[in-house]
């Protein structure tokens, strides 16, 4: 099994007919590998100092939201200007993020670093 979204996670083996019991549970955030299906969504600069922008969003945005790699979960504004979004992170600490942004039903993932 894949875990492609984060949340607290415990396993359990089964082989033959042997059970194990379950594992500790273990906090999984997705941070790498995410993968975009169609392929042109871009975010630039990155690494980023003030403004973040997002080329390749053109259904309706429905939401944005920023995690960081504690797994802390904040909403962040996007601004469309022609075709591009941006946003401001000229306001978070150095370190590694990931922009998650609905668009209809899709949602993207966009990893970019924050210096």
């Amino acid at each position: 099994m894949a875990v492609t979204s984060q949340g607290i996670y415990k396993v359990q083996v089964t082989a033959d007919d042997c059970v194990s019991a379950f594992s500790a549970d273990v906090s999984i955030i997705v941070t790498g590998d995410l993968q975009n299906v169609s392929g042109k969504i871009e975010a630039y600069p990155n690494p980023v100092e003030t403004y973040l922008q997002v080329r390749g969003l053109y259904g309706e945005v429905r939401g944005s939201q920023l995690i960081d790699m504690t797994g802390q979960m904040s909403n962040i504004a996007l601004e469309k200007q022609d075709e591009i979004y941006r946003a401001n992170v000229q306001f978070l600490s150095d370190g590694i993020y990931v922009l998650r942004v609905q668009e209809g039903a899709t949602i993207h993932q966009i990893k970019f670093v924050k210096k």
